[in-house]
């Protein structure tokens, strides 16, 4: 981890994320590299390997929609992986609750270990598979906003995800540089749920030539009400936001 000060602050700074960049994050976000690139050897959670990676690819990348995240919220992340978004945002936005969910026990152990080694009380793990929880009474219309980072494609991972949000709750997809693409593709079912396109807004952050993070923010309508029905679960009114952003590298 020689330079990761370095590097950390590099990259945060270059990705308008300098809210982060105080030592107090340098230092826990210090220790979760170390901690994942440990046991990463162990147990193959992820192919980023090295700081100079994990930083902008992990880190900053999960942290491009921070401010997305309504202040006290209830947050599922759908498909956490190895803790991604959910431990950066868990350091960064402690007043998040958060539960990382994934199918894979090794993935949310990991995630379980480094927030006690972390001593982030805000974060809490569940292991299952999301098509099935979503539609369990304990987890249904549960959560403020469901969040998802490199897990489907759009129309995919909102059948995923929007079970798991309360009437006048959000989803927010983080993807890559096919997020518009897949966004059209995903727009005849939204609309077919009832969706409508609300503001875009498109933002040029630090680099356009380096595509890395589309933010797809979905709300539901407070007034709606929601099918409790697993057959019919996504009888939504959704309101659409769209935000393009770009992440920075070395």
């Amino acid at each position: 981890m020689n330079d990761f000060n370095e590097i950390y602050s590099n990259i945060f700074l270059r990705n308008t994320l300098s809210e982060y960049n105080s030592e107090i994050f340098r230092e826990k976000f210090q220790k979760l590299a170390h901690f994942l690139t440990e046991e990463n050897n162990k147990y193959n959670l992820t192919a980023v390997k090295t700081a100079e990676l994990i930083v902008p690819l992990h880190f900053a990348d999960s942290l491009i929609a921070a401010e997305l995240f309504p202040k006290n919220s209830s947050v599922i992340d759908v498909g956490c992986g190895a803790g991604f978004p959910s431990l950066p945002l868990a350091i960064a936005r402690d007043d998040l609750r958060i539960t990382a969910l994934d199918s894979t026990a090794k993935r949310t152990q990991f995630a379980q270990a480094a927030a006690q080694m972390l001593a982030l009380s805000n974060l809490k793990t569940l292991t299952g598979r999301a098509e099935e929880l979503s539609h369990a009474q304990a987890e249904r219309e549960k959560y403020d906003v469901a969040c998802a980072r490199a897990v489907a494609r759009l129309n995919v991972l909102a059948e995923l995800c929007m079970p798991f949000v309360k009437p006048g709750g959000h989803f927010i997809a983080l993807k890559g540089a096919l997020g518009e693409e897949e966004y059209s593709e995903a727009s005849k079912g939204i609309q077919a749920l009832g969706g409508e396109l609300c503001e875009v807004e498109i933002e040029y952050v630090v680099d356009p030539s380096r595509p890395r993070n589309t933010v797809i923010s979905q709300s539901v309508d407070a007034g709606t009400k929601k099918t409790a029905s697993a057959d019919d679960p996504l009888k939504v009114t959704l309101k659409v936001g769209f935000k393009v952003s770009y992440l920075g590298v070395l």
